[in-house]
């Protein structure tokens, strides 16, 4: 994989990033713009299990709807209420996206934390951070991404004392999407003509943690950044097809050439001519990639899509055609 870093480039980003967070302007003025996880009346040993288990839930969802769902379950996330409440356990589980899948992923994890880790997660916390963060990929559920947002969330909540600087990248798409967009990396598409955000995964997280170490950045307040603007304001601006939400909201907005390289889970529901024809490809996990401008959406086709053949076509011959 060519996989380019801008390293001059990542640091102006990176600032002006971090400025923003700490300085509560654009999106960051608004009122939770992070999701609330602390429930009232834990100890720190519970609300260490509560993130642990929680965080094995927050993928491929809204994580503000996913600790909403959580708090009104009136269900005690540790260790033995896992291994023991199997109805309770099931209605923990359709708080995720992928019910079956989670229910299977919790209960593995609180097996091996209750015969390796005494079923508890601070156990999992080592003097050096990457003890750490092999000690919680070493979980089933937990690899690099969740890993590094877990020790975020510890540090955040005074669970662990970490440098900030120390704390390493929870890199996910958005991560990857705004790092294309600002030219902080350059990456050439693969033979199906695809970015390998997957593959990209671990070279970013190691390239931000060096830049955190030699600019003294930290790490949670670039973490935090990164997921705000890429999923508070990218995706809004991706979904309407016009760049208002950026010019609001986005400090690094002059930085960003607003090109969509986004892998995303659904067809767009409109598409103009005015905007151009969108690329939609799919890959082998059953993705549709657009790529195309961000510009202002006020027309468009009801019930057709633009495919590669250049054709409009109507939403039943599309998902036909991807087999979705």
């Amino acid at each position: 994989m060519d996989l380019k870093f801008n390293k001059e480039r990542a640091i102006e980003i990176c600032k002006k990033m971090i400025s923003a967070y700490q300085t509560k302007k654009g999106i960051f003025s608004r009122k939770n713009i992070f999701p609330e996880t602390r429930q009232e009346g834990m100890n720190d040993v519970d609300y260490a299990q509560f993130l642990f288990y929680s965080n094995i839930l927050n993928y491929s969802t809204d994580a503000r709807v996913l600790y909403r769902r959580l708090n009104e379950l009136n269900f005690k996330l540790t260790t033995d209420n896992i291994l023991s409440y199997d109805e309770k356990l099931t209605k923990l589980a359709r708080t995720a996206r992928f019910a079956n899948e989670a229910r299977l992923r919790i209960r593995t994890a609180a097996r091996q934390l209750k015969e390796d880790y005494d079923g508890n997660p601070l156990n999992l916390i080592s003097l050096d951070i990457k003890e750490t963060y092999k000690n919680i990929e070493s979980i089933n559920g937990y690899g690099t991404k969740l890993a590094r947002l877990l020790v975020i969330w510890y540090n955040k909540y005074g669970l662990s004392n970490y440098k900030e600087n120390e704390l390493e990248q929870a890199v996910d798409l958005h991560t990857f999407r705004m790092c294309l967009n600002t030219g902080i990396i350059k990456v050439k598409r693969d033979e199906k003509n695809r970015y390998p955000k997957d593959k990209s995964v671990i070279p970013l997280t190691d390239f931000f943690a060096d830049l955190c170490k030699e600019n003294d950045f930290s790490g949670l307040a670039l973490d935090e950044a990164f997921w705000a603007i890429g999923s508070k304001v990218c995706t809004p601006a991706i979904r309407k097809r016009h760049d208002i939400p950026c010019k609001i909201n986005c400090p690094i907005e002059k930085l960003c050439n607003k090109e969509i390289y986004v892998p995303v889970k659904y067809i767009p529901k409109k598409h103009s001519r005015e905007a151009g024809r969108e690329n939609i490809t799919r890959s082998s996990n059953h993705y549709v990639e657009r790529v195309g401008k961000l510009k202002k959406d006020k027309t468009g086709v009801d019930g057709k899509y633009f495919t590669t053949n250049g054709k409009l076509n109507t939403e039943q011959e599309v998902f036909d055609l991807f087999k979705i």
